[in-house]
């Protein structure tokens, strides 16, 4: 039985000739490949093409959640969904969990072998094992910073959704592909397919994925070890050279319990939480990591009040800074503070985020505050109350950059 649910994640960027490898726990390379059209590399069922409700729904939920964050949609390709589907089955069939298919091809060659050829476009995967509803695998991806990346990258327009059940662990298994190009037959209303649900479902017990600055060789196995999410951009036709990048921090997101509802009797949160919102004793009581020192740090000018600020610049991806404290279920919890958008290309995607944290580490939900859509004229406030819910036992407000391009300030932030 699978007790845990894994999660690995891949880019790959068409355009370049070289390659970034954003990993937590080990490295990974490609090289040029030339597809290899084998009988049935790519065969699959009618009934595996037609989106089941749980994959149409998270295809719904996914785009709703685009759109909090200023990114547009993304449109089913016939293509990708036949790479996916073929991927799920071959698993589930074959028993393994991996990016790097029976056949010894990863998604770049995969996705190509199933027929999406635009050697222009960008490509990435996100796969996923244990879950089993679409809003919990969205949960899951959106819990790990590098599958949250992919999910909120806006360059990417077109997914392919598949799941398929195993029935000798009692599992699902979950890829998501997607391109930045849209190719021929797309249609944001794909077929459905009524799934029966099995009777079996897998019991999974949530874990706290520490983060390692120094990779680690690892090789994603079916096991009841988490393993952690790994991004990786190479380019289709071309030898790469490898990057390094040091990693962000993975958590396990854990199934969503119940959402409490706002009685008479629900606790309103008084006195300030968080320690140095303003940054006034620089990075104290913050987390955010070394690597990001470049482009997130703190200024000391512009500034709201006081003699500091934290300022986010460049052009990267997956910049953040956060802050945990303790809650409690039925707390009324504000988030509040104040920014200035100085500059913002449109590649831009970042938010302040309310992220609720059960007593394991897992994410139970994540509200969005403020999205950085576009430039301000000086410094404008932002505030946003939420109820938390069952389950609750921190909450960590995060301001983070899937990607950042441009210079934003914040100033006086506040978690009452």
């Amino acid at each position: 039985m699978i007790q845990e649910p894994l999660l690995v994640t891949l880019s790959y960027r068409s355009r370049t000739m070289a390659l970034v490898a954003v990993l937590v726990l080990g490295s990974t390379m490609f090289t040029s490949y030339t597809p290899v059209h084998a009988a049935g590399d790519c065969t699959v069922s009618s009934s595996d093409l037609a989106m089941d409700s749980e994959e149409q729904a998270f295809l719904t939920d996914l785009n709703v959640y685009r759109a909090q964050y200023g990114v547009g949609p993304l449109s089913v390709s016939p293509t990708l969904t036949q790479a996916a589907a073929w991927m799920t089955r071959d698993m589930v069939t074959k028993n393994y969990f991996s990016h790097t298919d029976s056949l010894g091809r990863n998604s770049l060659a995969r996705t190509t072998d199933c027929g999406y050829t635009n050697v222009y476009a960008w490509r990435g995967e996100n796969a996923a094992l244990g879950y089993t509803t679409g809003s919990e695998v969205l949960q899951g991806w959106e819990g790990s910073p590098s599958h949250n990346d992919l999910m909120l990258d806006g360059k990417y327009v077109a997914a392919g959704i598949s799941r398929a059940y195993d029935t000798s662990s009692g599992a699902w298994s979950w890829i998501l592909d997607v391109a930045s190009i849209l190719d021929t037959g797309a249609s944001k209303s794909p077929p459905t397919a009524t799934t029966v649900p099995p009777s079996a479902t897998p019991t999974r017990t949530p874990t706290s994925m520490p983060a390692s600055a120094t990779p680690v060789p690892s090789t994603a196995t079916r096991t009841a070890t988490t393993v952690p999410a790994t991004s990786t951009n190479v380019p289709p036709s071309a030898t790469p050279t490898a990057t390094q990048v040091p990693p962000s921090p993975t958590r396990t997101a854990t199934t969503v319990p119940p959402t409490a509802t706002a009685t008479a009797g629900a606790q309103f949160t008084s006195g300030e939480r968080l320690t140095n919102g303003g940054f006034e004793s620089g990075l104290t009581g913050w987390d955010r990591p070394s690597w990001f020192g470049s482009s997130a740090d703190v200024v000391s000018s512009p500034t709201h009040t006081g003699s500091t600020a934290f300022r986010f610049q460049g052009k990267t991806s997956g910049p953040y800074i956060q802050q945990v404290v303790p809650a409690s279920p039925g707390q009324m919890i504000t988030a509040s503070g104040w920014v200035q958008v100085a500059a913002r290309n449109a590649a831009m995607s970042g938010a302040v985020e309310l992220v609720v944290l059960n007593g394991s580490n897992g994410v139970v939900a994540t509200y969005p505050i403020y999205s950085f859509t576009s430039t301000t004229s000086g410094w404008v406030p932002f505030m946003g109350s939420h109820l938390l819910p069952n389950g609750t036992a921190a909450v960590e407000l995060r301001v983070r950059f899937p990607n950042l391009d441009g210079t934003v300030y914040l100033d006086d932030l506040s978690l009452r």
